[in-house]
């Protein structure tokens, strides 16, 4: 037992002592005082795009948002009362700024740029060729020195110096760079120009340089944005400048041989915090000082203003799988936020209309603003087009609605009255357009009878979807917003169930009925869809304008094929030009019309034949080949065998592989049932 026990002392002994012996051997720390790092993989988290679309990030809870606030990694935003910022926004990437963790720094530029999925459609080319070629001149742009001299230079003082400092700040772009005064804001609430310049370097940062370059310069101690804060300590204003002329010199080669350019085409969509950059700069240079002008409306009117924010916006465009290809209208558009944001962010032709004279004013100088800024930004968008007027009365809206894929409405404050003109003028909209609306266009319990049967609410689906908080200006609660599909043709009679009580009398047709060979129940159907749009006379029915004929045999269901059908439609009922049509006369159209919808229309199928034939061809005069099926099934996504596709060109053909003209075509598609 004693020897036994003797023997624990000199094992534990030697156990302690091993570790000792081999410290030398240890690898020794770098001269800089900091640890190796262990080599990492950068992609070591990312996720596979099957994991990534599943994945929900949760949001910061208020706790870990006041815990950051309080360590100071999060920047206030560039912008006086900003419209554009969200700092509950679980995908600004911002309070990260300045960490010390390399990996982290480069998971963030990664994600940064992956975040926004690309919406539906064809993969849009994000690159403005002018902005990178040999004439790229000089734009016309509100210039951050713009913002802080003239009739605005009393709300600055100078940063740090005695004299006001100037500097340039190149953008990604072969563009002349933008001007700005070193100047600090003497109240909280106007623009601040050095934040801009920050925030402005960040974004070029992280979205146009290459990944490793783009790490170096958001990380550690030589970071842009760790000089920009010593110099901030030490009031330094040779320093900042310093930090911008470093920056101009990093991206001016990169614009120039070409590698930003490649960068950008790489990029599928923009992330919102990019989005954001550019719509504050815009806002801040054009609405912030004119501010004041959003504010003259008359209480519990139908021109009450309030904004949507970029998060919220975004959402939308994605539930409605908006995409580059499509148009987007904006009704009651205010200063043009979301319609500036639909060009930018999807890059699809945008329209917008506003009343009110202050906020349609400011939106024309926003578009303006628009264009040059993100030409400056190397990017290509959408067209913008603003409108000024009443939109239930504005020449251009009907024709734009005919077109349109996405509805916008701001309808929160609008009254009852507003919303029935413009639940009328939906009857414009095309099958499978989209509407979205803060308030209902279809009333809870809605159902459908036969006297409602062609109402325009029974052409919606109508979906209820929630918007949270920090999604409005104008409340912080968690609200609903509501989301219709339009669909063209109305709901079909139900067939009553049989019973064994006598049948009803038929209603006895009239008069007029008789004349236009149409049954009573015909008759009625008209007589309701044109008192949607009847003027009271003297006579028993009234009568409606020329300009409402359309909208009425819409409401119908039987809509003119084109504008010549229609222009036939007006000389032949009001060949006067007197503007306005009686009730008899316009039942006598609409009863043809209603015989052509219910019997078909041999030529309007020929047109309908027509036109799906020229979308193999791409509108050009020739047959149909197997090539052009390979596209079109590329294009719809179909991944269908390239002997399915033989197959079908054989049949077409009668067994070769030529090519499809368009009597086969027709052929093809009435037996696969597609025409009838």
């Amino acid at each position: 037992m004693f020897s036994s026990n003797a023997k624990k002392p000199v094992i534990k002994k030697k156990t302690v002592l091993v570790p000792l012996s081999k410290t030398p051997t240890l690898t020794p720390k770098p001269s800089n005082g900091t640890a190796a790092a262990r080599p990492r993989d950068p992609n070591r988290f990312a996720l596979s795009s099957t994991a990534a679309s599943r994945l929900k990030r949760p949001s910061k809870t208020v706790p870990a948002r006041a815990l950051a606030s309080a360590r100071g990694v999060k920047r206030k935003s560039a912008s006086p009362g900003n419209q554009f910022s969200d700092e509950s926004d679980g995908d600004n990437d911002s309070s990260d700024i300045g960490a010390s963790d390399s990996d982290a720094s480069r998971k963030r530029i990664k994600s940064s740029r992956s975040s926004v999925s690309s919406l539906s459609g064809p993969r849009r080319d994000l690159v403005l060729p002018a902005a990178f070629g040999q004439d790229a001149k000089k734009l016309k742009l509100i210039h951050g020195a713009d913002a802080t001299s003239g009739r605005y230079q009393t709300k600055y003082k100078n940063a740090w110096a005695e004299v006001a400092k100037t500097c340039e700040l190149q953008y990604p772009s072969k563009f002349p760079p933008e001007r700005f005064q070193l100047k600090l804001p003497t109240t909280s609430d106007d623009y601040r120009p050095m934040e801009d310049i920050e925030t402005t370097i960040e974004t070029v940062v992280k979205y146009y340089l290459p990944y490793e370059l783009g790490a170096k310069y958001l990380e550690g101690e030589q970071s842009f944005q760790s000089r920009f804060n010593k110099a901030k300590a030490r009031e330094d204003i040779r320093e900042w400048l310093h930090v911008i002329e470093d920056f101009n010199a990093v991206v001016k080669p990169l614009v120039e041989d070409g590698t930003v350019e490649r960068e950008l085409r790489n990029q599928g969509s923009l992330h919102l915090n990019w989005i954001k950059r550019l719509l504050t700069q815009i806002y801040v240079r054009v609405v912030s000082p004119n501010v004041s002008e959003l504010s003259k409306y008359e209480a519990g009117s139908d021109y009450v203003y309030g904004e949507l924010l970029p998060r919220f916006v975004t959402d939308i465009f994605h539930q409605t799988g908006l995409n580059h290809e499509q148009i987007f209208v904006d009704l009651g558009s205010g200063v043009g936020n979301v319609a500036l944001q639909a060009a930018l962010e999807i890059g699809c032709e945008s329209w917008g209309i506003e009343m009110l004279p202050g906020p349609s004013a400011l939106a024309e100088l926003q578009a303006k603003e628009f264009k040059a800024r993100t030409q400056l930004w190397g990017l290509n968008v959408g067209s913008v087009n603003l409108l000024s007027g009443d939109m239930t009365n504005h020449s251009e809206i009907p024709p734009l609605l005919r077109c349109a894929d996405v509805v916008l409405v701001n309808n929160q404050a609008f009254t009852p009255e507003l919303n029935e003109k413009l639940r009328t003028l939906f009857l414009e909209l095309k099958e499978g357009a989209k509407v979205v609306s803060l308030k209902p266009f279809v009333a809870d319990g809605h159902k459908i009878t036969e006297r409602n049967l062609y109402s325009i609410e029974n052409r919606f689906v109508q979906t209820k979807q929630m918007y949270y908080t920090d999604s409005v200006s104008w409340s912080w609660q968690a609200l609903s917003f509501q989301f219709h599909a339009n669909e063209t043709k109305p709901p079909k009679r139900k067939t009553p169930a049989k019973s064994s009580a006598p049948a009803a009398p038929k209603a006895r047709r009239s008069k007029l009925a008789k004349e236009n060979d149409i049954s009573a129940e015909e008759e009625a159907e008209i007589a309701e869809a044109f008192s949607l749009f009847s003027t009271p006379t003297d006579t028993k029915n009234g009568d409606i304008a020329t300009s409402e004929i359309r909208r009425c045999l819409v409401a119908l269901n039987c809509p003119p094929r084109d504008q010549s059908e229609m222009n036939e439609i007006l000389d032949t009922i009001d060949p006067e030009k007197t503007g306005r049509v009686e009730y008899e006369l316009f039942v006598a159209i609409a009863a043809m019309k209603l015989r052509a919808r219910d019997d078909g229309d041999p030529e309007a199928r020929n047109e309908e034949v027509e036109r799906a034939y020229r979308l193999f061809t791409r509108e050009e005069e020739r047959e149909i080949s197997l090539q052009d099926l390979r596209r079109v099934a590329r294009e719809l996504r179909e991944e269908v065998p390239e002997q399915v596709l033989k197959d079908m060109v054989r049949e077409a053909t009668g067994g070769g592989l030529g090519g499809v003209g368009r009597e086969e075509f027709e052929g093809v598609m009435r037996r696969a049932g597609v025409f009838g």
